[in-house]
């Protein structure tokens, strides 16, 4: 941290507040030093490479498989960020931190992808309404489900189903998030 020049101009800055006899001079020098070991860490953080920050610091794989299987089994339920914790066997917050530096998404975002991605299945190859499917998929609402499916598909339900031919599906594998592990799911042929 020698070299990197804000954190030497943030030291100096720090001498100076100590050296405040003034009646807010504490404050100051404690807010300072807060910026300096936040730049600290943000520093340390950038050096590690970001497969490296995966391995060390990501979910490990098996509570990745445990979590995703979770998800899959309960789509039709509701998710909590409590349930997908304890398949996991963690607490709520060391889980979703661990969770995001392992896929880059929030736990949330995860659920609402996958079951968009569910949802975009049952679209290409059933004949059931956008509402039953809706339900089906765990959302409470369909204008939930539609603003959604619009957000992370670009086109509402309807004109995607508009737009894809019904096809038979073949299994096929796709990448969840950083992790090399891969997970069976329908894929038209």
């Amino acid at each position: 941290m020698d070299q990197d020049p804000v954190v030497r101009r943030l030291s100096e800055a720090l001498a100076a507040a100590e050296r405040d006899q003034s009646e807010f001079g504490g404050i100051y020098a404690d807010a300072i030093r807060l910026v300096t070991v936040a730049r600290m860490i943000s520093a340390d953080t950038k050096l590690a490479s970001p497969v490296q920050a995966n391995r060390d610091d990501g979910l490990s794989k098996w509570r990745l498989k445990r979590v995703v299987e979770y998800v899959a089994a309960h789509l039709d339920e509701k998710v909590t960020l409590a349930d997908m914790a304890g398949a996991a066997r963690l607490s709520r917050m060391h889980f979703a931190a661990l969770f995001f530096r392992a896929t880059g998404l929030t736990p949330h975002q995860y659920l609402l992808k996958q079951r968009v991605s569910a949802a975009q299945d049952m679209l290409r190859t059933t004949d059931k309404s956008i509402v039953d499917i809706a339900l089906s998929v765990g959302f409470s609402t369909q204008a939930h489900f539609t603003t959604v499916f619009k957000r992370i598909v670009g086109q509402t339900p309807l004109k995607w189903r508009e737009g894809r031919p019904a096809e038979p599906l073949l299994p096929s594998y796709r990448r969840i998030g950083a992790d090399e592990r891969t997970v069976e799911r329908p894929r038209p042929i």
